[in-house]
């Protein structure tokens, strides 16, 4: 009898969770766009060094122009200008931001409108007005009312007469006579005790002008 022939049976698949099955299928999609990137990069780079090619073949044959018409001569001191290539690769901000820089900035400053009812409107003609009044503190009042006093108390008293001395008592003109000439020579010390109490006097007038 011949030998019975083996079935190779294969692997069969573990049974994974399926939060691991998702944690790899993302690592892979996301080692397929790394590698998509870095072809882009190779193509991106390979450009470059392409024009840079470009760029020098053309300077040697406008050399190579200039020797066979004998233009070398003449074109001493004249220097072929490369022109300016700028690559603008995917992903780059720098040359983006130079680009709004360049652009006018808008104002964005916020007007509000106010509203002036007839009270604020003269208020300020007469703030704003230049033939505008002295205005009176309460230092003036104060001392033309000051003022007012005294030209009062002097008129009543200018004239000696007009003080009725007949409702005073001899004793008491006598007593604040003498208070008088001790005030006149006073220095420092107590006061009398009849100048203190002048104040409470309903006939104070009278005996100031003793």
């Amino acid at each position: 009898m011949g030998k019975a022939s083996k079935i190779k049976v294969g692997k069969q698949k573990r049974n994974v969770p399926l939060d691991e099955q998702l944690k790899e299928e993302v690592t892979a999609r996301r080692a397929r766009i790394k590698t998509r990137n870095r072809k882009d990069e190779d193509e991106l780079f390979v450009d470059e060094k392409l024009t840079k090619k470009i760029l020098d073949q053309a300077r040697k044959q406008q050399e190579d122009l200039e020797e066979e018409h004998g233009l070398q001569s003449s074109s001493k001191g004249v220097k072929f200008k490369v022109p300016d290539i700028k690559l603008r690769l995917p992903g780059n901000t720098g040359a983006s931001s130079d680009e709004d820089d360049d652009e006018p900035e808008e104002d964005d400053t916020f007007y509000e409108t106010i509203e002036v009812d007839e009270a604020d409107e003269k208020a300020l003609e007469m703030f704003m007005s230049e033939n505008t009044q002295a205005r009176r503190t309460l230092a003036d009042i104060i001392m033309e009312k000051l003022k007012e006093h005294e030209t009062e108390v002097a008129t009543r008293f200018s004239d000696a007469g007009s003080v009725q001395m007949a409702d005073l008592d001899p004793k008491v003109i006598e007593m604040y006579r003498g208070v008088k000439k001790v005030l006149s020579r006073y220095r420092s010390g107590k006061l009398p005790k009849a100048f203190k109490i002048i104040p409470a006097l309903s006939n104070w007038e009278q005996v100031l002008y003793l």
